[in-house]
């Protein structure tokens, strides 16, 4: 998959990149057990406060782990590409 899906198709289970409009980030879903509210979350600071984008638009996965310093090189490539297709007014978008 290469292109940008809705975040209704999103899985849950797994680190992906979101955009929320105007930002790309790498996330996972979260449920708060006590209230049952749903986020994306994007890190977690040591004094425990999370940060959360709560209506992104759109996925995409995460470009594959680097095994090498060449690998790193064509993953920031690779992520590269995938951020330029959300302000590239590509219709597949």
């Amino acid at each position: 998959m290469n292109k940008w899906q809705p975040i209704e198709t999103a899985p849950k289970d797994q680190r992906v990149l979101i955009w929320s409009g105007t930002e790309v980030y790498a996330a996972h879903w979260v449920k708060n057990p006590f209230t049952d509210d749903e986020a994306w979350l994007l890190g977690t600071a040591p004094d425990d406060m999370q940060t959360l984008v709560a209506a992104p638009i759109l996925w995409h996965p995460c470009p594959c782990p680097p095994n090498s310093e060449d690998g790193a090189n064509k993953m920031q490539n690779e992520f590269h590409k995938i951020c330029a297709q959300t302000s590239s007014g590509d219709d597949d978008v």
